[in-house]
Order: structure tokens, then sequence, then C-alpha cells
């Protein structure tokens, strides 16, 4: 084969040439606009030649053709955490279905990083951006969303979100999930409960704190000294906080981490290096409901997070702000579900 040809970019008049039809059905099909345009048939060959002249859209020229973008930024901060994978799902899949496509970047929990991938989204064009913020105290996150707010620039804030920024969110009743969750351990008759949450001040972990102290409160238990604080990020010290918990002359019956599913189930972990049998001697619940937490044992009671609707919903509202409609400061929370499992028990 011809090197030259070999390495030629296949474009939507070959495409056209070898379905033997016109370049504006062509491209109608490859934008998904062809319903009730483009005959069957002809649509058949056109998505045959595709196939076998190994056609590969040209982004970069689409947007300086037409102006227009359809690219959309996400970034989570840690693509590794088992949360993320779902709510990715469920943004991705609704951007396929709305003619949008997705490029994610991995902040690692590093403003630095976030910052540096919002200046990369910049440089390309994107049309929009879809973030999942760091744990950041001193306000940069702030800053730069109002920045990019003046700007013009489409931004979204899911799963972390904090209304101080007056952005669209989509992200959970953290506040009324943590309650929940907090009044079902009281109803099993745990009424010493200690709460496990990292420091810092994200918006959603202060909500759960919230939720629990509601619940403590107005069935007259006792929070004080009932709040444990992890390291914000790697949880360096969970080792310390689990045995302060369990040495503590309050004598917990129960561990409520609102700081997710993989802290709970290191927890569970640690109990047993202290030889504490859980539920037995203690229970231990979590926040998320990510897949491993149904498989461990005992399988963790937690609060299931609609992962996939949450990717959704944002992804529909990206639209709507792309599209100019009036957006500002709104918000969408899910609720979240009670998940029993058996790393709690009864206590009579």
């Amino acid at each position: 084969m011809d090197e030259n040809k070999a390495n030629k970019r296949v474009g939507i008049k070959d495409i056209a040439k070898e379905a033997n039809t016109s370049i504006a059905s062509v491209s109608l099909v490859i934008n998904g606009k062809d319903n009730g345009k483009v005959a069957d048939k002809v649509k058949k060959r056109i998505l045959e030649a595709i196939k076998k002249l190994n056609y590969q859209p040209n982004l970069n020229a689409r947007t300086l053709k037409s102006g227009d973008s359809v690219l959309i930024g996400l970034i989570v901060p840690s693509i590794t955490n088992h949360f993320y994978p779902e709510l990715i799902k469920g943004i991705m899949q609704r951007a396929d279905e709305l003619g949008y496509y997705i490029v994610i970047f991995d902040s690692e929990n590093d403003f630095a990083k976030e910052e540096a991938y919002v200046r990369t989204l910049r440089s390309i064009s994107a049309k929009g951006i879809i973030i999942a913020g760091v744990y950041d105290d001193d306000g940069r996150e702030e800053r730069m969303f109002h920045e990019l707010k003046e700007q013009g620039v489409p931004l979204l804030q899911v799963d972390r979100f904090n209304p101080i920024h007056q952005l669209p969110y989509v992200g959970l009743d953290n506040y009324q999930a943590s309650y929940e969750m907090t009044k079902y351990l009281l109803s099993i008759g745990h009424e010493r409960i200690a709460l496990l949450m990292p420091q810092g001040k994200q918006y959603i972990i202060e909500e759960r704190r919230r939720g629990y102290e509601k619940a403590m409160k107005e069935t007259d238990h006792d929070i004080e000294d009932g709040i444990f604080y992890l390291d914000a990020i790697h949880f360096s010290n969970l080792d310390d906080c689990v045995k302060n918990i369990i040495e503590s002359p309050k004598r917990f019956t129960a561990i409520y981490d609102a700081n997710g599913d993989i802290s709970a189930i290191e927890v569970i972990k640690e109990l047993r290096k202290n030889d504490l049998i859980v539920p037995d001697d203690i229970g231990v619940t979590g926040f998320d409901d990510v897949y491993v937490s149904a498989l461990i044992k005992p399988a963790l009671t937690t609060i299931r997070q609609p992962k996939y609707e949450l990717g959704k919903n944002a992804m529909d509202l990206m639209k709507q702000i792309i599209d100019g409609n009036n957006t500002e400061n709104m918000g969408i929370q899910l609720k979240g579900q009670l998940i029993a499992r058996g790393s709690v028990s009864v206590i009579l």
C-alpha cells in the first residue's frame, strides 16, 4: 500500500464516495441528525463505509469550522476512588446521547493540578467544565470558580459542592442521609455513636456532621467527645482514631464513618487488629455504597448514593447551562438510601 495513502486522514468526502451518496447525508449520520432525513438503506451504506475506512471524526476541525465545541471537561479528585466510576459513567452516557464528548482529568486532590486542568480545558475550547472539587481550606478554589463565572465559562459542581460558590450543582442531600443513618442506629439500640469524619471544611462532610448532631440532640443523646477527625486526604491517622474510639470511657457501641465506605472498611480491619469483632463488639457503618461494601464480611451498612443518576443529572444541567437557560445558583440534591446489612447488630 502506498505510504502516503495509508497515512491520509479519511474525511466525509471519502465516506460519501465509498457509500455512493452525498456529503450532506454523511454529515447528518455522523452528527446524529439523520432521523427521518436519510433513508435506512443509505444510512446502512454510510455506516458500513465508516467501518471499512476506519473513519475517525476530527473534533478540532469541527470546532474551528463551526466555532462550537463538543467537548465537556470533567475533573474528579481521585479516579481510583470507588465512588466515581458510576458517576463518570452517568455523565458520559448522557453526554453521548446529547452529542458531546467527555475529557476526564484526575486532580488527585491537588488544587494546583485542578487549576492546571482548567487552563488546559480552556485552551482546547471546552464547551463546559464539570468539577468535583478538592479539599481546599484557603479559598483558592472559590476564587478560581469566581473568576471562571465572571468570564462566562459554563461551570458545574458535582458531588463535592458548596452553595457558597453560587454555582449550579448536583449532589446528594447529605444532611438528610446522615440524619437517617444516625436515627437508624439509635432505633436499634445504639445510644453511644462515634462519628468519624475528615478534617477540613468540605461542605458535604459538614452537612453529614449536622445530620448526625440533629438526630442525636433531638433524642437527648450526648455528642460531646463523640466526633473524631481523620487526616483530610490520606487518613494516615486512622489507626489512632480507632484506638481513641475503642479506648474512650464513653464505650461507643457503633462507629459511623461519614467519610465513606472505603474508610469504614479500613476501620473494620483496624478493629480486627485490636481483637474486636464487628458487629458483636462494636458496629461500623459507612457512606456511598460502593461495590465492595456488599462483598466484605460482614457486609457494610451504609448510605447508597445514586451515583449514576448524579452523573446523568449533572450532564443534563450542564446542557441547560450551555443552552443559556437560567441556571444561576440552581442546585439539584438527590436522596440517599439507607442500606442495612450485617456490620451493625441490634442492641436489646
